[in-house]
């Protein structure tokens, strides 16, 4: 069974035990890496039967997905806006911003929290630091690891879109999401528990797997990484991480980025 992730802890950490055999499973699964950005233009083309992607993603794909009920970002910060010089997020009509793409749930908070940027551009997430840097825009939108180390790059935080959205909605983030067709779904949701149940209770066990494969290399980033993406919903979604899941759709059909059909992208959705 083909399985699609990101590269980066978060997922790393959730897959390796069943990734490495380090679970029970009758299903090999075959992972395929890529960023996320990459992963939500597949899955529009239901190119896998199990993949994670981002959020907002998921409110376009949900008649090609479920929702999986393991696996998920679900967290209290999120996305930051960074810079070289500080500004007041007011100031951002004036200003020209790289995001690590139009399907990532980073864009749906910007576009929904924040006045309109001046000029919108797109580059890959660990890109984004260097093509300011070369002055191909005033300031960056930044997930994955990027978003623990850009002050070591001389960057300050502008604001950060996921207290933004917990300040406004009283409820977490919506990230990331792993959905998986319907004929892989009892099994990958079976699978990818008891994966994540395995690195919660061992830690260490997925470390050598998750630096190798991180953008990062610092032990200390890693572990920070982990510890702000790996939550409670992680193992499994929580009736707050489904209210949270809920909102962000209903501000995604609100301001026109999400078809109506997204406010029903979990109806089917089953608690193991």
């Amino acid at each position: 069974m083909k399985i699609a992730y990101s590269p980066c802890p978060n997922d790393t950490f959730s897959l390796d035990a069943w990734i490495h055999g380090k679970i029970a499973s009758t299903i090999k699964p075959e992972p395929i890496l890529a960023d996320i950005q990459q992963l939500n233009a597949w899955a529009y083309q239901a190119v896998h039967p199990v993949t994670k992607v981002s959020c907002f993603t998921f409110g376009k794909i949900s008649q090609k997905y479920a929702l999986l009920p393991s696996g998920a970002a679900i967290c209290k910060s999120g996305p930051k806006i960074i810079a070289k010089e500080r500004f007041s997020a007011s100031e951002l009509s004036k200003k020209r911003i790289l995001i690590p793409g139009l399907d990532t749930t980073a864009y749906l908070l910007l576009r929904t929290l924040c006045p309109e940027p001046k000029e919108i551009g797109v580059a890959r997430y660990d890109e984004i630091i260097s093509k300011i840097l070369a002055d191909e825009a005033d300031c960056g939108l930044i997930i994955h690891e990027t978003r623990f180390s850009f002050e070591e790059a001389g960057f300050v935080e502008i604001c950060d879109l996921g207290e933004l959205f917990m300040k406004h909605f009283d409820c977490p983030v919506p990230l990331g999401v792993f959905v998986a067709k319907k004929e892989a779904y009892k099994e990958a949701a079976a699978n990818l528990k008891a994966s994540i149940q395995f690195a919660l209770d061992n830690p260490e066990s997925s470390y050598d797997y998750v630096r190798r494969l991180s953008q990062e290399k610092d032990k200390h980033i890693i572990q920070q990484h982990i510890q702000t993406y790996v939550t409670k919903d992680t193992l499994q979604i929580t009736e707050e991480g489904m209210r949270a899941i809920q909102t962000l759709f209903q501000l995604g059909v609100e301001q026109k980025l999400l078809p109506i059909d997204a406010l029903h992208a979990t109806d089917h959705f089953c608690y193991i």
